[in-house]
């Protein structure tokens, strides 16, 4: 009985478990999906919330059929371009949906004083996401925008840890007042550069800079907006004439408390190094270098490597020389020496939150980058609180406060300095390959006359630079009545630097002053107040918005620079002066600034079709004269949106059609103080027979000028914003035109006045040009998605006028050699135009030399002396070279520039590829004009060793004979003129993100692997073509002036949220 009653049961069990799926309930919901137009979405993903398993796409004709089990209580509708809806099932069978696009033009962004949905934007405005910028974990922003925005170059001044860089938004606008936007952080500019945060270096001619945005730490950006046109930036007056970038930081969002953990390792190394001559060939063009000397001049130079006795004069010890064969497979390669792997580490922790009365963010950052060069580093910590705070529901207030401190250990390249003095980068490919590390004659590292060895260059010479900088922002908003809004806006910014420096006896630099200290210190703050009144209201098919307010800002600087040489020993460095026996009179100053401003702006909106903004900013300010203390910049723009006329309907791929056209008038202020006034100076002048001390007019600074007044541009603009394919496709075009007058710059001045020259506004400047932009996501689904986007930029520059009578003039000489001065300034020509003398060839034999009209008259000795060298063009047949043989040999301005992103997901993988470039503009590759000039006391490239003269190559040679001299003139012709097109992978990083199923104590990892500059396709000889060696010099643009070379980094990270 028992038996068979298990028997029973299990028989039932069984029976019952065949019919639990038929308890179920399956059940199949069909339906239809629609965009707002009415027609049919294909492709739209349709999901069960609770169970992802059960999902379905729909049809050519937006249909859908999906079997759902009883657990199925929502469904969710995607699809890219459209806003994702979440639907109740309930007991409906059959669903009709209608998907509303996302609008890429309705996002929200920021706009100077306020913000603004993209699809009203009148103005031309590039908006980056702090997402992207974050991709590839740079250590600093301003690199980051590098080839993202359409007309916004970057471009490295050197590639050192924490070095400046130069930004320039639609072309160049000014001989004297730098290329830099004005940086406005959530809401409150910060205005310095580069140059004015960098303290000054011994002797002045480093253009070594530190990166005035140092402080800010990418991974706390939310956004960037980039302000290109005048209609966009007259609102911000003075300062907007070379645009305008918006960097707003991250909040907390609502929700519980987040913890998020960046942090990522990385190897760095040189992209690429310089083919120099080994020691075995170094001594082949040592000794010929004596022969041809002894032959072609006369001269009795004993042979270097004859391997004979030799006398050294430091030790004062005979050796015996080696022979070049010697040589063989024993080799110094200084750049290897002085070139390392370098280890970076950039870790972020931050901590975000936020609820109904307000939000915080607490950001942590830490940067610890070594240079690629031995003895070079980079340290940054840094903290950053953002708290928003509801005290009201018509009252809000919030503070956003970041302090950094900042590390640089520098060595010294980027510079102007005669011969031993111009650098390591310079002396690691001139110096002599058969000297080793250490001298075995002499005590301590090898030494020559004239080069300092690279390695105790950069591992003994201390320079170091230590910042502070504070940047504050804080806001009071009440709701006044309905629409209208007050916000005061109060910031404050200090920023303090110190630089100590120290060059040692045991080099060649130091060796003569035995010790040379220098201390400089610099101390800039700032005070912003800005009381805003908006207002808001929409009214029928009307919407109407207006800004007004009143700005205050006040900012002062002072220096003291201080020397001493003469030290007993190296033991004290820079850290008592007092050591030194010679000490240089201190250098110091102070000043300030002020600037008042009244400001508007008008925003009317119909029907979201027809669009109106109007602005206007009235700024005083103190750096200019009494004349000319105020001045009015207003604006206007006009958009049209076609695809809200009734006409447009018909196109339903069409989305968003936008016409825009502005004009506004812009201003630039970028002098220092107190440039309209006439300065004194200490003078020591006698009196009664005696010297007395006492004041005069500083005759270098010039005379006053009561009429001095703000650079101003007028801009107009013609631009399209579009969007087809339910957004899958982003267009945005740009032409521009803008013609700045009244430009500020210095002018030579009789010196009967009893100065030698005088700031005045002279000259105007043109700017015009193209820019695209276009985006697409061509694949996006529930497995894969790939979208790709792009932009190219095309400028044209050009001087219209120089002031009265005036056709051209040159800027600054690039280095001690007067010669070298290329850069002319001509109307009709760019700024950047090269302008210098013209090669014909090599003088190949005697018969030449006496041939040529300019050598005639010379001795026998000085015709023969010529064999060989370069021979210069007569353009005026006048017997002479001199500066009338001079001519146009290239502009430095590229025809243009580009950006290419494109990114990839697959399931939980995602892959981002940036490329960026250039096309056309020529670099002065002035490393080449220092060191190849085929002499003993330079290491030369392979290329001039394998080009020069000698009696067996005369007829093909394109380089000069070796020959030991110093005499040799080598202008700046075409020879040093170099392609700088590009085209680089910027950045390239593969994640993948760790899918958890409980994310109880880790809601998210992400790993990834990234690499920066990992190829770069150039013809350009030296180091890297994206250089720019006088930064923010806006007449000395693309100069490799032994710049510190830019490196190719790989990184590993995880990003994890708790």
């Amino acid at each position: 009985m028992r038996k068979h009653f298990t028997i029973r049961v299990l028989m039932t069990l069984l029976c019952l478990g065949t019919l639990l799926p038929a308890f179920a309930q399956v059940r199949t919901i069909t339906g239809k999906v629609v965009d707002e137009k009415g027609n049919p979405l294909a492709n739209v993903t349709i999901k069960v919330v609770e169970s992802p398993t059960e999902v379905t796409v729909t049809t050519s004709f937006g249909t859908f059929t999906l079997r759902i089990s009883d657990k199925a209580k929502k469904l969710e509708v995607s699809y890219v371009g459209m806003e994702t809806q979440t639907l109740v099932i309930g007991n409906s069978n059959s669903f009709d949906l209608t998907m509303k696009s996302k609008e890429s033009m309705a996002d929200v962004i920021v706009v100077g004083y306020g913000t603004m949905r993209r699809r009203d934007v009148t103005g031309s405005v590039a908006s980056i996401r702090g997402a992207d910028i974050a991709k590839a974990a740079p250590t600093d922003m301003v690199s980051a925008l590098q080839g993202r925005a359409a007309g916004v170059v970057v471009s490295s001044n050197d590639g050192a840890p924490g070095a400046g860089l130069a930004i320039q938004i639609r072309g160049t606008n000014s001989f004297l007042s730098g290329t830099s936007p004005l940086y406005v952080i959530d809401g409150i500019p910060y205005g310095t550069s580069n140059s004015g945060n960098t303290p000054a270096s011994d002797g002045g001619n480093s253009k070594q800079t530190m990166n005035s945005l140092g402080f800010i730490n990418p991974a706390d950006i939310e956004s960037i907006e980039v302000l290109k046109d005048a209609s966009a930036t007259a609102i911000y007056g003075s300062r907007g004439a070379n645009g305008v970038i918006l960097i707003t930081t991250k909040k907390g969002k609502k929700g519980m408390d987040k913890v998020e953990l960046i942090s990522n390792v990385g190897l760095s190394s040189v992209i690429k190094k310089i083919d120099v001559l080994n020691a075995y060939e170094y001594a082949l063009m040592a000794n010929e270098a004596a022969r041809n000397a002894n032959i072609y001049d006369g001269t009795t130079m004993e042979i270097p490597y004859d391997g004979s006795m030799k006398f050294d004069v430091r030790s004062g010890k005979y050796y015996k020389s080696k022979t070049p064969e010697e040589y063989i497979g024993h080799n110094n390669d200084w750049q290897d020496i002085l070139f390392r792997n370098a280890i970076t580490q950039n870790h972020t922790l931050s901590i975000s939150g936020g609820g109904d009365v307000g939000n915080h963010l607490l950001s942590f950052n830490y940067v610890d980058q070594q240079g690629v060069i031995v003895g070079s580093k980079y340290q940054r910590y840094g903290i950053r609180a953002n708290l928003n705070r509801n005290l009201k529901n018509w009252l809000t207030v919030g503070t956003y406060l970041t302090y950094g401190q900042e590390v640089n250990n520098m060595v010294k390249t980027n510079t102007t300095d005669n011969a031993h003095a111009e650098g390591v980068t310079r002396s690691a490919l001139t110096y002599n390959p058969t000297l080793g590390l250490y001298d075995t004659l002499n005590a301590g590292f090898s030494q020559s006359d004239l080069i300092t060895n690279p390695y105790i260059y950069a591992t003994t010479l201390k320079d170091e630079v230590k910042s502070q900088t504070f940047n504050s922002s804080s806001y009071l908003e009440a709701t006044l009545i309905k629409g209208l809004k007050f916000r005061q806006n109060i910031g404050y910014n200090i920023y303090t630097a110190h630089r100590g420096s120290y060059i040692p006896r045991t080099v060649q630099e130091g060796k003569d002053k035995k010790g040379i200290a220098f201390v400089a210190n610099n101390d800039w703050n700032s005070l912003v107040l800005e009381s805003i009144l908006s207002y808001l209201t929409n009214f029928g098919d009307h919407s109407l918005s207006a800004t007004g307010g009143f700005v205050f800002e006040k900012s002062n600087y002072k220096f003291v620079n201080n020397r001493a040489t003469n030290f007993i020993n190296d033991l004290l460095e820079d850290n008592n002066l007092l050591a030194g026996q010679n000490a240089d009179p201190a250098v110091s100053g102070r000043g300030a600034s002020a600037l008042a401003s009244g400001l508007g702006r008008l925003n009317y909106n119909y029907k979201n079709r027809y669009m109106l903004t109007a602005s206007f900013r009235a700024d005083g300010s103190s750096k200019f004269a009494k004349n000319n203390k105020w001045a009015f910049f207003p604006s206007a723009a006009l958009g049209w949106n076609l695809t809200q006329e009734p006409f447009m309907k018909q196109f339903g791929f069409i989305n968003e059609f936008k016409f825009r056209l502005g004009y506004g008038k812009t201003g630039n202020q970028a002098i220092n103080s107190y440039q309209s006034l006439a300065k004194l100076r200490p003078y020591n002048y006698s009196w009664n027979g005696d010297l007395a001390s006492g004041f005069g007019e500083d005759v270098y600074a010039g005379p006053g000028n009561d009429n001095l007044k703000w650079e101003t541009t007028d801009q107009y603009n013609v631009g399209i914003d579009a969007a087809f394919l339910n957004n899958r496709i982003t267009f945005t075009a740009d032409y521009y035109h803008k013609e700045t007058n009244d430009l500020l710059q210095f002018i030579t001045i009789p010196g009967s006045n009893g100065f030698t020259q005088k700031l005045v506004n002279s000259g105007s400047v043109q700017n015009k040009g193209f820019e695209f932009a276009i985006n697409a996501t061509p694949v996006s689904n529930k497995q894969f998605s790939w979208s790709i986007g792009g932009n190219i930029s095309f400028n044209k520059n050009k001087i219209l006028s120089l002031g009265d009578d005036v056709k051209e003039q040159f800027a600054a000489a690039l280095d001690y050699r007067a010669q070298n001065a290329p850069f002319i300034q001509r109307v009709g020509l760019p700024i950047g135009a090269l302008y210098s003398w013209v090669e014909n060839g090599i003088y190949r034999n005697e018969a030449e030399v006496y041939a040529d009209p300019v050598k005639a008259g010379q001795t026998p000795a000085f015709i023969k002396k010529t064999i060989g060298e370069i021979r210069y063009a007569d353009l005026n047949h006048d017997g002479i070279i001199d500066d009338k043989d001079r001519m146009l040999i290239g502009d430095v301005n590229p025809k243009f520039t580009y950006g290419i992103n494109t990114n990839f997901t697959y399931r939980d993988f995602d892959l981002n590829i940036f490329v960026n470039g250039r096309y056309g503009g020529d670099i002065v590759n002035l490393n080449y004009r220092l060191f190849n000039d085929v002499g003993t006391y330079n290491n030369i490239t392979q290329e001039a060793w394998d080009n020069r003269w000698t009696p067996e190559n005369w007829e093909y040679a394109t380089y000069p004979k070796a020959w030991k001299t110093e005499g040799r003139p080598m202008y700046i012709t075409k020879r040093f003129l170099e392609n700088g097109t590009f085209i680089r992978l910027r950045n390239v990083v593969l994640g993948y993100t760790v899918p958890f199923k409980n994310k109880k104590y880790l809601e998210r990892l992400r790993i990834y692997l990234s690499g920066t500059n990992l190829l770069t396709i150039t013809d350009y000889k030296g180091f890297d073509p994206d250089i720019n060696g006088f930064g923010e010099n806006p007449a000395l643009r693309g100069v490799d002036l032994s710049a510190y070379p830019n490196s190719k980094t790989f990184n590993f990270g995880i990003q994890a949220s708790f």
